[in-house]
């Protein structure tokens, strides 16, 4: 089973949350792993507790959960840091100063320019699959 996992950056936090049926799961942390292992102790509890009395949630098994990451601009360049603003805004063809304001949460992007960045980045990740080193 996939739950997407939902990271924003806020007051010097990583934020996350995971919604599914008939829930929602909240929690902070220093960095996507404290993160997961806050929300995955959460849905432990609640497949404990709560979840064993939802039809949906009672045979769901916790080692069979795969979480899937969304990120805000801001969270994303946090957890990712060793990308460069730069060469992703070149990328997208977007001007560097205004993916670097993103990237701090003074500014946020329109769907379009989410979507010319999270184009380049995926185009980035299909490059680096390719790499081979001899």
């Amino acid at each position: 089973m996939e739950l997407n996992i939902i990271l924003e950056n806020g007051d010097g936090e990583l934020w996350g949350r995971l919604k599914a049926d008939g829930f929602l799961l909240t929690t902070v942390g220093k960095n996507r792993t404290e993160v997961t292992n806050n929300l995955r102790q959460s849905l432990i509890d609640y497949l404990v507790h709560e979840g064993k009395e939802n039809d949906f949630w009672k045979n769901i098994n916790i080692d069979d959960v795969n979480f899937i990451y969304q990120y805000d601009l801001s969270a994303f360049f946090d957890v990712f840091q060793q990308l460069k603003i730069s060469s992703i805004a070149k990328m997208a063809d977007l001007n560097e100063s205004l993916v670097r304001q993103y990237s701090k949460g003074l500014a946020f992007a329109s769907d379009k320019q989410v979507a010319k960045i999270q184009t380049a980045v995926r185009n980035l990740g299909k490059e680096l699959i390719n790499v081979q080193f001899v």
